[in-house]
């Protein structure tokens, strides 16, 4: 996973309660469930009823095809008071899904844009953090960067420089919360989306072989799986230690969706071979330096006799032309 890990002790929450380990059932919550990924989610955790025991949809208005679901438990709030009311309908939740944001957001103002985007999210997942929940997706989109700034050419469409400043914005203040599991979702084009103008729903699949990486497309419905397998730790997250911050986008959030495969690791036996390569490389390059280290000791030894016995033959002249001048 491009993946960044951070743990944060959040002093004054208690996580005792919560489910965390994969397999066990858990309760689940959702902010935007009327939307195109809320939907999405929705159906994806109804289809997981042994898995899930409750959902609770949280918003300003009922959603009617939920309203007789025995799975369901609805709640109508104060959006101007959300963290407040949200905070004690999300005690005992485990799991929570912040799928809300502006549907339109090249028709928005930068205030709506910023209200939709930063405040309420922010609000719901500082609710969650208060009330326990253990793991939260959070609805991103690729681009997302604080630092990018208004652009009178692209205004508050999604993709420009003021959308992707408040989806920025957004991953910090939630970064900053301290949620013990917290996973960041950043689709680029989101394929059977009505938000999507439909030329572009049309052209972008077949683009694929251009929109690579951070630009892949995904279908709205492996998003929300993507965000379910997050959370509850299941299909292509049942191995992964979802504690701290994990940022899914491009390929490795096709990953999490379970419509790509990771990308492929060195085989247990190659990294073998190779050890085995090195170790004998290694014991092959030892003799050849200790024979060299013997040649030169070798070497140095010859020139010290050849040294001796040039001084021997200097002294024994000496003594002898010292022993011819006393006969004289």
């Amino acid at each position: 996973c491009v993946c960044v890990c951070v743990w944060v002790v959040c002093a004054g929450c208690d996580f005792s309660n919560v489910a965390t380990k994969t397999g066990e059932m858990v309760v689940a919550a959702v902010l935007g469930a009327s939307g195109n990924v809320g939907r999405m989610v929705m159906l994806q955790l109804l289809s997981m009823t042994s898995q899930v025991s409750k959902i609770v949809v949280i918003g300003r208005r009922e959603v009617p095809e939920y309203a007789n679901n025995e799975w369901v438990d609805q709640h109508v709030v104060d959006m101007a008071k959300l963290e407040q009311e949200s905070e004690e309908l999300l005690k005992g939740v485990d799991v929570a899904f912040m799928c809300l944001g502006a549907g339109k957001a090249s028709k928005s103002t930068k205030e709506q844009l910023f209200h939709s985007d930063v405040e309420l999210p922010i609000q719901f997942a500082h609710a969650a953090r208060k009330a326990g929940v253990r793991y939260f997706s959070l609805l991103s989109a690729t681009g997302a960067d604080a630092k990018q700034s208004w652009s009178w050419i692209t205004r508050t469409g999604a993709g420009g420089g003021y959308y992707n400043h408040v989806k920025g914005v957004c991953e910090e203040r939630a970064i900053q919360l301290g949620l013990p599991g917290l996973g960041i979702f950043r689709p680029a084009t989101i394929l059977g989306n009505t938000n999507t103008p439909g030329a572009w729903e049309w052209l972008a699949p077949k683009l694929s072989f251009v929109l690579k990486g951070n630009w892949r497309n995904i279908q709205c419905k492996d998003l929300a799986a993507a965000m379910v397998n997050y959370a509850l730790g299941v299909g292509p997250a049942a191995s992964l230690n979802r504690d701290g911050v994990h940022v899914f986008e491009g390929d490795n959030l096709a990953v999490m969706a379970g419509t790509a495969a990771p990308a492929e690791q060195p085989a247990a036996d190659d990294k073998k071979k190779e050890k085995k390569e090195k170790e004998s490389t290694s014991a092959k390059r030892k003799p050849e330096q200790e024979s060299t280290a013997d040649s030169a000791d070798d070497g140095s030894s010859s020139q010290k006799r050849a040294k001796d016995e040039v001084a021997d033959e200097e002294k024994e002249e000496k003594e002898k032309e010292e022993e011819e001048e006393e006969e004289e």
